[in-house]
């Protein structure tokens, strides 16, 4: 892909056409892997908390110290169908 193909639903794509790359690509940076599974198949997170859909964020160790409490506001994106933001 060229650099301004790459988006999420273009990523998901190549990787269901492409299952015996997915775990090379994804375990290619270990900064972006920042959560592990737990004996229940519960995502956990770096402090070991489990993980809320929706609701917990991966945060770069070297911007802030694990533990750190925040506070975000956001909203989430509208999708179609196929995965395109829509609003």
């Amino acid at each position: 892909m060229a650099l301004e193909e790459v988006n999420i639903p273009a990523i998901r794509t190549y990787l269901q056409a492409h299952p015996e790359e997915q775990l090379r690509i994804l375990q290619h940076n270990p900064r972006f892997i920042f959560f592990t599974w737990g004996a229940t198949h519960s995502p956990r997170g770096s402090s070991g908390e489990i993980l809320t859909p929706g609701r917990s964020i991966a945060m770069d160790a070297s911007s802030l110290p694990g533990g750190t409490i925040g506070y975000l506001t956001s909203r989430r994106p509208v999708l179609d169908t196929d995965g395109a933001i829509t609003g």
